[in-house]
C-alpha cells in the first residue's frame, strides 16, 4: 500500500516544546513515533527525545525485515527505558513521557502506547479504533461516570496511571490491524485531542488524499487546538499516515 505522511507541531503557551514526533521509513517498515514529555516532571523533553533516539538506533542496527513488529516496538520501549534509567543516574531526576509507536509493514499495522497520547484509526471516514488513555479520566469514562467528549476539560485530565519512566519497566498496551485500502492513522498528543472532537479527527479520512490537503488540515487542527485552549495551551503535536485510495 502507498502511504502519505505529514506532521504538525505547536509550542502553545509553554516555554519549550516537549512533544516529539518522527516518521521513519526503512526497508519494508514505516514507523511513527510520538512522545509527549510530561511537564509535571523535570526534563520531559529528554524523556520524549529518548523514545525517538531509541527508535532511530534500533532501525539503524536491525535487519527489520526479519523481526516481528511486536519485537520491534517492545525493544524500542526497552531501549528508551534504559536511556531514562541512565538519565536518572546522571541527573538525579526522573523524567517521564507518554509514547505512541505505530509500525506498518505490508498489510499489517501494529502499535503500542503508554499514557494519554492517542492513536486514532480511521476507515471509510469514521473512527474504527482509538487507543485507551492510561488516565483517571479514561477510567471514569470506562466506569460510565464521564462522557468521552468531556474528557479534555475535566479537572483530572492529565492525571496519568502509566507513563514511560526510569521508575518502572515499560507497561504498554499493544494492538494490531489488517489493513484495507484507504486506512488512515492519526497520532496526537493531549494538547490536540483535548481540544478536538472525534468527528474533527475523522476529517482526515474524508478529504482528498493529497499531501498538500492532509498537511494543510494537520496544521490547521494543531493551531485550532492551541487557539481553543487559550492562555493554558499545551504543546500540541499531530502526525498522519494515510493510505492512498488508488
Amino acid at each position: 500500500m502507498d502511504w502519505i505522511v505529514c506532521t504538525a507541531c505547536e509550542v502553545g503557551k509553554r516555554q519549550s516544546q516537549q512533544d516529539r514526533i518522527q516518521v521513519i521509513h526503512t526497508g519494508e517498515i514505516r514507523l511513527l513515533v510520538l512522545a509527549d514529555g510530561m511537564g509535571g516532571h523535570p526534563r520531559g523533553d529528554l524523556a520524549a527525545q529518548s523514545v525517538i533516539d531509541a527508535a532511530d538506533a534500533l532501525l539503524a542496527e536491525t535487519a527489520t525485515h526479519d523481526c516481528s513488529l511486536e519485537w520491534l516496538l517492545t525493544t524500542i520501549l526497552e531501549k528508551a527505558h534504559a536511556s531514562l534509567v541512565a538519565l536518572k543516574e546522571a541527573l538525579g531526576v526522573s523524567p517521564r513521557t507518554t509514547c505512541i509507536l505505530l509500525a506498518i509493514r505490508g498489510e499489517t499495522a501494529y502499535w503500542a502506547h503508554i499514557g494519554d497520547s492517542r492513536l486514532y484509526v480511521l476507515r471509510d471516514g469514521c473512527v474504527l479504533k482509538r487507543t485507551r488513555d492510561h488516565s483517571v479520566t479514561q477510567m471514569l469514562v470506562d466506569m460510565r461516570k464521564l462522557d468521552e467528549e468531556a474528557m479534555g476539560t475535566h479537572p483530572d485530565q492529565g492525571r496519568l496511571l502509566r507513563s514511560l519512566s526510569a521508575d518502572k519497566p515499560p507497561n504498554a498496551d499493544f494492538d494490531q490491524l489488517q489493513l484495507e485500502t484507504g486506512d488512515v492513522f492519526v497520532a496526537c498528543s493531549d494538547g490536540v485531542w483535548e481540544m478536538t472532537q472525534a468527528a474533527e479527527i475523522s476529517e482526515f479520512g474524508k478529504i482528498s488524499r493529497r499531501l498538500e490537503s492532509l498537511q494543510d488540515l494537520a496544521t490547521k487542527m494543531v493551531r485550532r487546538s492551541v487557539d481553543r485552549a487559550g492562555v493554558d495551551a499545551d504543546n500540541a503535536c499531530l502526525g498522519v499516515i494515510a493510505g492512498r485510495l488508488t
